[in-house]
């Protein structure tokens, strides 16, 4: 697996690149962005939220319970403190 992020003098859209599939990142306006994508904050918390649904789906099937939808929530707290983030998932299943 590999993938590939590029940018030009654009501030601060990115290309990223990952086999077939490409996605802009850009940060918020109030940073300098253009808002064009997904910030780097919101695509980490979209991944894990992705992983944290599909294994849920995967885990679900081999078992053969009778899920029918999952939703996780994620949200970002950066401290105060140098070098400290809280993420908090919730998880709700249905079915």
């Amino acid at each position: 697996m590999n993938a590939t992020a590029h940018i030009k003098k654009d501030h601060y859209k990115t290309h990223v690149q990952a086999g077939e599939n490409s996605i802009i990142a850009d940060e918020p306006a109030h940073k300098g962005g253009t808002e064009l994508g997904f910030s780097p904050d919101e695509l980490l918390l979209a991944a894990l939220g992705a992983c944290t649904s599909i294994t849920l789906r995967m885990y679900a099937d081999r078992k053969q319970w009778p899920l029918d939808e999952v939703r996780v929530h994620l949200s970002m707290d950066r401290d105060k403190e140098p070098n400290s983030t809280k993420i908090i998932c919730n998880v709700e299943l249905e079915g």
